[in-house]
């Protein structure tokens, strides 16, 4: 469990990125806990699109999200259009692997 400092500093790091990234204009939505979910995958997790379309993670960093990600994206100000990709994003996941494939891997491992 982060504690409060680093929840904050999480926070600060995200919105900063975000203010600087863009202009406030009437065409921003404040996330919520509705909006944030409306954007999570089944598993409860966010794609790589869905977070580089807010800006939670840079394009070419390596993935991962950093600890306290959903607390700190309430009520932060995303441009309209960020947010549509961002929802659209959920659904940018890789295929999983057929049974085949699954199989043909766990014994591969198996063999080491």
């Amino acid at each position: 469990m982060p504690t409060d400092e680093q929840i904050i500093e999480t926070r600060a790091r995200i919105l900063g990125r975000l203010y600087d990234r863009y202009p406030r204009t009437a065409e921003h939505l404040i996330l919520d806990r509705r909006r944030i979910e409306a954007g999570m995958t089944e598993r409860g997790g966010l794609t790589r699109a869905s977070a580089e379309a807010i800006g939670i993670v840079v394009p070419g960093e390596p993935w991962g999200l950093p600890a306290g990600w959903r607390r700190a994206l309430e009520g932060i100000v995303v441009p309209a259009d960020a947010y549509r990709q961002f929802v659209r994003g959920r659904d940018e996941r890789r295929p999983r692997p057929s049974a085949k494939k699954r199989r043909k891997r766990a014994r591969a491992r198996r063999r080491r």
